[in-house]
């Protein structure tokens, strides 16, 4: 074998092996990411007089790095509307690795739940978290 044949298969070996760690690393960074899961739920809370109906949204980070959620909307038809909260402390709030967070919306400025789209969960970068598409689940 002649020596340039011995450095074009080395170059060629360098090469596949730096793309194999530039994927691998890509693949990581994909993965460390947070995530943020919205599920969304019709609740009935008793506040020792009377029973009110609120939608809870739960908020759990799925991914591995800290994360704080700001805001929460909801879409119905085109519009997107900032809700409004039970409790105005509960945003914004920090979610570590696992943790879960249940934040109550009023549901006096919506007049049918059946056209709410989706909720939508924003995070500090501006990043959206959605949850699916409802009729939300009646419980």
């Amino acid at each position: 074998m002649e020596q340039a044949q011995v450095a074009l298969y080395i170059a060629i070996y360098g090469a596949v092996l730096a793309t194999i760690t530039f994927l691998w690393n890509i693949r990581l960074h994909l993965k460390d990411q947070a995530e943020i899961k919205v599920n969304v739920k019709v609740v009935d809370r008793y506040n020792g007089l009377i029973t009110i109906q609120y939608i809870c949204v739960e908020l759990s980070n799925s991914g591995k790095r800290p994360i704080t959620v700001k805001e929460i909307s909801y879409k119905v038809g085109k519009q997107t509307h900032v809700a409004r909260l039970s409790m105005q402390n509960d945003l914004p709030k920090e979610l570590g690795e696992g943790q879960l967070h249940s934040v109550d919306i009023l549901k006096d400025d919506i007049k049918d739940l059946n056209e709410i789209e989706f909720i939508t969960a924003k995070d500090v970068r501006e990043r959206q978290y959605r949850s699916r598409k409802y009729p939300l689940n009646q419980n």
